[in-house]
């Protein structure tokens, strides 16, 4: 979330698409209750918010859920349908009715549309002063020299590049074969067989390292949007060049920039315009199954909601005030174009002034309490913790001299790291990159962790931060990264199954029911030599069939469980949808044998080590003295930092200490015998887990600039308690700031800074542009900070503003001061990838005839879609880092109906649900009679009108058939035969829970546990996002057969 949960009480609007927080995150219905219904929460506590309208809730689903049952028509809230797949097509045709509806408001008489106008344009042309980083480089235009022989000719400076010598000023220019350069020195000679006349006068443009790289104000920057950048005609980049060419303020790659959004044809914002052109209300209305009316009610609820309706007011009580939250889940994400459904709402909520705003932002609600945790420890197999990417280059030697750390180190978040000196000369060496002052935070995040996970902090990291790290034996600790991405999850299963993944670990996961077209993990699953799975019951994962010899097969597969403890047995921090760190006590020890997760890890990595594993480690760290001495690998990297990090304590050491020998001292929250009590926190010796959670959070949450790893939770642990502070707000009490539990909003902006911490630098609102940190505490509109008192921020892309346009460029941007790299989608729709310039992608928004289609959303159809006539006008998508092809998103071997079927024998939509009675893959609710008893099995939700086609009435069992179950020896797939029991709808079509065309059913259940039934990712799709490889769990076909 860019926002926070308590936040939605500052919404004037919701638009929840794709998503079902009443069944899924059914604690967020109060939040947003909150903005809903304020007099009935406020009442005299807040007479200011209490006397706010209430808040609008808009519904955008396939499925009329449990939370568009809320609705109220009377308070103009809406339930719009549409059919699955279809999201960026409504999200498209939205920004042309919004841009032509106020534009129109443009001259039209009335004061109040006109100063929506005038809010609306005044915002995307914002413009004043920036600050980048200059080159450290200046250009020398047409500098005279003589060249005489070959004799070579110094020019007035050394240490040059880029070199183009011409006849004339503004002249020819001679082959690069007619002379040498000698860079160092900047000398020029003629070469023997060279075209320049001996003696000649030539006039030589070069550029020159000129000194430091400093940050400096540049004017014409925009704080907002991109949307005054102009774009080249090609569709690649926006337009680049230098700046203050051959002063000290020289600045190479930046965007050129029109004086207004309407200045010229090629601003982002005209392009945006001629993109969206096809996206007309008629032709939106048949892609996506609504009406136009629909369309334009949402619409015109954002543009009443939201920075152009809002006035000058920052205070989010002010009965003026107005932002639009957008909460969206699954049912954004798990398409082949999940990753561009989420960037068309960034482009809705950039253009429309909703980012960094209280009551606004694009708001991810996570499946459970943690998942953001997970992602933030890099889980994802093209991720390291932190959202860095993983090292892709390894050293050529140690110390390197194709610069592999520096390079990766300059590409991350922060400042210029390519020269040396503290920038006082960009000569290419790197040196900076092994300088503490020099990094930002996510440099010296990597650093941390290259440092303590591989090597020895202590003992390389300099004494002061201002001397450069021992370059050998940071190079060599760099060299223990892992170097590239592994396998995503699709294409794991599918190397189980070909015997080039030979042995797998599961922890935590039961993709035996959770991972779509089940047919392809069960094979891969079969094939393991070895499968070692860590949970809490057997699982349909740990149950899996194996290979054996009895059953004609060359070797036995082996399956390990090992049981670990439930969540209520260990402690530990979990970062919620709202990047909130909140601690988690335990409750109570493990039960029997099973062991705390923590445990069980690092006695893994002791069993590794004991078998010599880390032998490669040992090697680096003998050849390079990494240490003074022999030292073993597991005891430093992970016994020694994660259970006794002081020194002064016992280390665990499994086989030969207690895992409860380790302990030292911590602070715990006191219970209150009422809300109103003041939180009192009290040092208590802890032993095993809840001291090992404690000593990976302190490395993990400790200030950067101090060795903490983690570095989007810098300084959630620090001794001091004055540490990133709203305005107005308490010191902190404690030392973990994932236990503060202080429930004071002292600047009544819902913000409660003292609950938890939130990453970044506990900034509850992201992107807020807070020009003065609240520092006058103004809270009537007045203040120059967008979200009152909150942790500054500004957006933090390479040109410090919020991206419309998409480029293809991937290079290191050296003027930038956040991330220095920019950041790409990967889509393309398949017409444009064919060339077909008929296709409505090039409609509108082509230049000379480039589709901007995946720089800016396109809508594509699912890869099985019912409406084969729009497949054939605008395609699927494809990924333009996958292998060529127009179905390069799904395996060659997966049945896909409309490539290797005909699509007509399934002529259903289906769809995945959740509910909230079972909880993900189901070992938990399943093994639990409260649950089961409230759903003790899956059903299938049937249109009345597709029901009575196939004879279907409620109750009866339903068998739902895909390509990649079609024609399978007696229709059995594991529990595939038992079907889904049959809940048709009733009444009119529009409220009844799924449209005609249309099924849904639930994915929670499998063949283990109390309760069993049909897995539903048994019929399911493995086709992928072309940026995050989510599966397109949400969108494929189907036949459904009464049993």
């Amino acid at each position: 979330m860019t926002n926070h949960w308590a936040d939605l009480a500052n919404s004037t609007c919701f638009i929840i698409w794709g998503a079902n927080p009443a069944e899924n995150h059914p604690a967020s219905i109060a939040h947003i209750g909150r903005a809903r219904f304020p007099q009935q929460f406020f009442g005299a506590t807040d007479p200011v918010r209490a006397a706010k309208q209430p808040a609008r809730l808009i519904v955008i689903d396939p499925r009329r859920n449990r939370t568009a049952s809320l609705i109220d028509p009377a308070k103009g809230d809406a339930y719009i349908r549409i059919r699955p797949g279809t999201d960026i097509a409504l999200a498209n045709g939205l920004v042309k009715y919004m841009i032509e509806t106020i534009e129109g408001y443009n001259g039209g008489g009335d004061p109040a549309k006109q100063a929506v106008y005038d809010n609306f344009k005044a915002y995307l042309n914002w413009s004043g002063n920036g600050t980048f980083y200059t080159d450290g480089k200046r250009t020398v235009a047409d500098e005279a020299i003589v060249l005489n022989g070959t004799t070579p000719t110094a020019l007035a400076n050394a240490n040059v590049e880029s070199v183009v010598v011409k006849d004339a000023v503004g002249g020819t220019a001679y082959a690069a074969g007619d002379y040498t350069v000698t860079a160092a020195t900047g000398e020029i000679a003629r070469t023997v067989a060279s075209t320049i006349p001996d003696g000649a006068t030539v006039y030589v443009t070069y550029r020159y390292r000129s000194g430091a790289s400093a940050a400096v104000a540049v004017a014409g920057s925009s704080k907002y949007t991109d949307a005054r950048f102009l774009v080249k005609t090609d569709a690649a980049d926006y337009q680049r060049a230098t700046i203050n060419v051959g002063t000290a303020n020289e600045m190479s790659d930046i965007p050129v920039k029109a004086a207004d959004v309407d200045a010229d044809p090629n601003t982002v914002y005209n392009r945006l315009k001629a993109h969206v052109a096809p996206y007309t209300l008629a032709t939106v209305a048949d892609i996506c199954g609504c009406t136009e009316a629909e369309i334009q009610l949402i619409g015109d609820a954002f543009i009443e909601n939201s920075r152009c309706s809002s006035g000058a007011s920052t205070d989010p009580r002010n009965p003026a005030y107005r932002a639009t939250a957008m909460l969206y889940a699954m049912g954004i994400t798990q398409h082949t174009c999940g990753g561009a459904n989420v960037k068309s709402f960034a482009v809705i909520q950039t253009l429309m002034g909703n980012m960094g705003r209280a009551g606004g932002g694009i708001n991810a609600l996570r499946g459970i309490h943690n998942v953001q945790g997970s992602t933030d420890m890099g889980l994802l197999y093209g991720n390291i913790p932190a959202y860095s990417g993983n090292p892709g280059t390894q050293v050529d030697a140690i110390p390197s001299t194709n610069n592999a750390f520096g390079k990766y180190m300059d590409a991350l978040w922060g400042t210029p790291l390519s020269g040396t000196g503290g920038k006082a000369q960009m000569n290419g060496s790197y040196d900076d990159a092994y300088r503490p002052d020099q990094m930002a935070l996510q440099q010296r995040g990597f650093y941390n962790m290259t440092l303590k996970w591989f090597g020895n902090y202590a003992g390389i990291n300099p004494a002061s931060a201002a001397t450069m790290a021992d370059r050998t034996k940071v190079d060599a600790c760099y060299s223990l990264w892992p170097k590239g991405n592994g396998d995503n999850h699709i294409e794991m299963f599918r190397k189980m199954g070909s015997g080039s993944v030979k042995a797998a670990v599961v922890w935590g996961q039961n993709p035996a029911v959770t991972e779509p077209n089940q047919g392809a993990v069960r094979t891969g699953l079969y094939n393991l030599d070895l499968l070692v799975v860590v949970d809490m019951f057997e699982t349909e994962t740990a149950g899996a069939s194996r290979k054996s010899v009895a059953a004609g097969d060359a070797s036995d597969g082996i399956t390990i469980l090992i049981p670990t403890a439930a969540h209520t047995e260990k402690a530990g921090s979990s970062t919620n949808s709202g990047r909130t760190l909140q601690w988690r006590y335990k409750s109570a020890d493990p039960a029997g044998n099973t062991k705390d997760d923590t445990e069980l890890l690092l006695r893994l990595a002791k069993a590794l080590d004991t078998a010599n594993a880390f032998q490669h480690i040992t090697d680096v760290w003998t050849t390079h003295s990494i240490f003074a001495g022999p030292v073993n690998v597991y005891e430093e990297l992970f016994g020694k930092p994660y259970s006794n990090p002081a020194g002064t304590g016992t280390t665990f050491i499994p086989g030969t200490t207690a895992f409860t020998a380790s302990g030292g001292t911590v602070e715990l929250v006191n219970l209150r015998t009422n809300v109103t009590d003041p939180v009192t926190y009290t040092p208590t010796a802890v032993t095993g887990s809840e001291w090992v959670a404690e000593c990976v959070y302190r490395e993990m949450c400790t200030a950067s600039a101090s060795g903490g790893t983690i570095w989007i939770y810098t300084n959630a642990y620090a001794t001091g308690r004055t540490t990133n502070k709203h305005w107005n707000q308490a010191d902190w009490g404690t030392d973990n700031r994932a236990k503060s539990r202080d429930n004071a909003d002292p600047n009544s902006t819902m913000a409660y800074p003292g609950w938890g911490y939130a990453w970044l630098v506990n900034r509850r609102v992201l992107y807020n542009n807070n020009a003065d940190n609240g520092g006058t505490g103004s809270l009537t509109g007045t203040s120059t900070s967008e979200v009152p008192g909150d942790v500054n921020d500004f957006y933090m892309g390479p040109d410090s503003c919020s991206r419309i346009y998409t480029s293809t460029e991937s290079k290191v941007l050296n003027y930038s001061r956040w991330y220095r790299t920019i950041h790409r989608l990967n889509d393309r729709p398949s017409p444009v990838l064919a060339g077909d310039t008929t296709s409505p992608h090039y409609a509108g928004g082509a230049i000379a005839g480039a589709s901007f289609a995946g720089r800016f959303p396109a809508h594509v159809e699912p890869y099985e879609t019912p409406r084969q006539d729009l497949l054939t006008a605008w395609g699927r998508n494809t990924g333009t880092t996958f292998a060529a092809g127009a179905w390069n998103l799904v395996k060659a071997d997966t049945p896909v109906a409309g490539r290797d079927l005909p699509a007509s024998q399934f002529p259903l939509v289906l769809t995945t649900i959740r509910c909230v009675e079972h909880f993900q893959g189901g070992p938990i609710t399943r093994n639990n009679w409260w649950n089961v008893e409230l759903e003790p099995e899956p059903w299938i939700e049937i249109n009345l009108t597709d029901a009575r086609k196939y004879g279907i009435v409620n109750g009866d069992m339903v068998k739902v058939i895909s390509a990649r179950t079609e024609g399978l020896p007696g229709d059995m797939m594991a529990n595939y035969g038992l079907g889904f029991r049959a809940r048709v709808g009733s009444g009119l079509s529009s409220t009844q829970k799924v449209g005609p065309g249309v099924v849904a059913i639930p994915w929670h259940w499998g063949d283990k546990g109390l309760s069993t039934g049909s897995r539903a990712n048994d019929v399911t799709i493995d086709a992928m996002d072309a940026n995050t490889t989510i599966p397109e769990y949400k969108a494929c076909l189907c036949r459904i057969e009464k049993m």
